[in-house]
């Protein structure tokens, strides 16, 4: 094949084309692979933050819990009828419950309820009520809907139980969280589900 002067063959021209080809694959491979890394790290990060948070709400929560009185239900906690573990104790009205400004007290209650499907992740709620000038109100508020596990353990000052009815709150509560995130590892590789787990033990200043 004659060279055109100053120029190149064809083979040249294909051969060139061949490598900026697979040069560009390469390429668009690393950054695809750096998009899906950045986004796992993005996603992991943001379920370890959710998960503290939500400790961190519960430990600040018990911290306010009221000293047990003979006039009003106190402390509560146990599995509810589908053994789900649920938790619901007295506190001092704070920050949180601006709807409730008017009450003395409000009731947290922390339950779980069935999501999508029967046997998977359930959705976890933090429930306030108080009492109004029209009865008793309450609000629910969502804190995620793929929790795979939510356990609480109460302590007497010996031993740990997994129920709580005595008058007073116990001395500390255990929780343990589970939260289901189903993540793009990349590689290739498809979405797997992934758990991400943490565990508080929130100190009662009124328990028994």
């Amino acid at each position: 094949m004659k060279r055109a002067r100053g120029g190149f063959t064809l083979l040249e021209i294909m051969v060139t084309l061949v490598i900026v080809a697979m040069f560009s694959s390469a390429v668009y491979a690393m950054f695809l692979r750096a998009v899906v890394d950045t986004r796992s790290v993005q996603e992991t990060t943001a379920a370890g933050r959710l998960c503290q948070s939500i400790l961190n709400l519960i430990e600040r929560d018990l911290a306010g819990c009221l000293p047990a009185s003979e006039e009003l239900p106190h402390f509560a906690g146990g599995l509810g009828a589908d053994g789900a573990a649920e938790l619901e104790f007295l506190t001092a009205v704070d920050a949180r419950a601006a709807t409730a400004a008017a009450a003395d007290l409000v009731r947290v209650a922390y339950v779980t309820r069935p999501g999508e499907e029967a046997e998977g992740p359930r959705a976890l709620y933090r429930r306030e009520a108080w009492d109004a000038a029209g009865g008793v109100e309450e609000r629910w508020v969502l804190l995620d809907r793929s929790v795979k596990e939510f356990a609480l353990e109460y302590y007497d000052g010996t031993d740990w139980h997994e129920a709580w009815s005595e008058p007073e709150a116990p001395r500390a509560v255990r929780v343990t969280l589970v939260l289901k995130r189903r993540l793009q590892l990349g590689g290739g590789a498809p979405a797997a589900d992934t758990d991400f787990t943490a565990s508080a033990v929130a100190v009662i200043p009124a328990g028994a």
